[in-house]
């Protein structure tokens, strides 16, 4: 979490991409328009447990103009977690205050695991932090959402090509780590 009480500089942020990049157990996503190949926002899965079988997602930034496609990026950073790292459980937290990314992660299907009281200094005083989960089962819910709304789109079953949704929204997910994958 960003501590706001100290100034947040160029320089720290490039450090703090440099150190991110060398984690073996986070995965951050940039997301793109498929058919301009222009990037629109970011999203993470990180703090991997391959023991536990557990992630934490988060970090899920979108372009204001490019809002609509937020749902679809977070499914595809999620559907990561759940299908390639073969998680049980994905889990996160959130500001109390920050109500629209609440409402969001709830109508992605997680669920309030509970509540860090006065936790989180939000730069003007310490918020509450609310923790959600979404465990597998869950997760093939959200995936029915996601195809449903897209009628399969590029991660349905062969043959379910048709969105629609409108194209421009369709994403593409690079994938940075030191394997190079394109999602």
């Amino acid at each position: 979490m960003l501590n706001f009480k100290k100034k947040l500089t160029l320089t720290k942020q490039k450090l703090f991409i440099e150190e991110y990049f060398k984690r073996e157990n986070d995965f951050y996503f940039i997301a793109e328009l498929k058919n301009k190949k222009v990037p629109i926002g970011t999203v993470a899965v990180f703090n991997y447990d391959k023991i536990a079988k557990i992630a934490e997602w988060g970090r899920i930034i979108i372009l204001p103009e490019y809002n609509l496609a937020a749902f679809e990026t977070a499914f595809l950073s999620i559907q990561f977690a759940f299908e390639e790292l073969k998680i049980n459980k994905i889990y996160g937290a959130v500001q109390k205050e920050n109500k629209v990314a609440h409402r969001f992660d709830l109508s992605l299907g997680f669920v309030e695991e509970g509540i860090l009281r006065s936790h989180y200094w939000n730069g003007k005083k310490c918020d509450d932090l609310i923790l959600i989960a979404m465990f597998k089962d869950e997760y093939k819910k959200l995936k029915h959402k996601y195809n449903k709304i897209t009628l399969g789109g590029e991660l349905g079953r062969a043959g379910k090509r048709i969105n629609i949704i409108p194209y421009v929204f369709r994403v593409r997910f690079l994938f940075f780590s030191k394997w190079k994958k394109t999602m």
